[in-house]
């Protein structure tokens, strides 16, 4: 499964992923994102957006899970 990696979830990230998800082809893309604060992480993954914050621990496994940048 692709990994999509995106520093930061703005008009950008948001408007590929809703691409990757209706494309037939991208509909098993796994996305995940940095936060800056915790209480953006609550709607990011409701919407199935992974989540970590920006400069974590977790920001780098997932980050080194990613299959793209």
């Amino acid at each position: 499964m692709p990994r999509l990696f995106c520093f930061g979830y703005s008009y950008t990230a948001k408007a590929l992923a809703r691409r990757l998800g209706r494309d037939p082809a991208g509909a098993d893309w796994k996305i995940m994102a940095t936060i800056r604060d915790e209480d953006e992480a609550g709607a990011l993954r409701a919407g199935g957006v992974e989540t970590c914050l920006f400069g974590s621990a977790a920001s780098q496994v997932a980050l080194e899970k990613a299959s793209h940048i």
